[in-house]
């Protein structure tokens, strides 16, 4: 049985262990999409301060 694990990229901490491919994968992509949304409002914040 395999197991897939989501780890940090910074921290190297274990963030879940999935035994379906596709659940790490949405896992996944549900935390960069959330990265790219906190990025986009600090952008945001940076040009409404220029």
């Amino acid at each position: 049985m395999s197991v897939f694990l989501v780890i940090d990229r910074y921290t190297n901490e274990v963030i879940g262990q999935y035994e379906h491919l596709s659940v790490a994968n949405a896992v996944i992509d549900e935390l960069e999409d959330k990265s790219l949304n906190v990025r986009k409002e600090e952008s945001n914040v940076k040009n409404k301060n220029l």
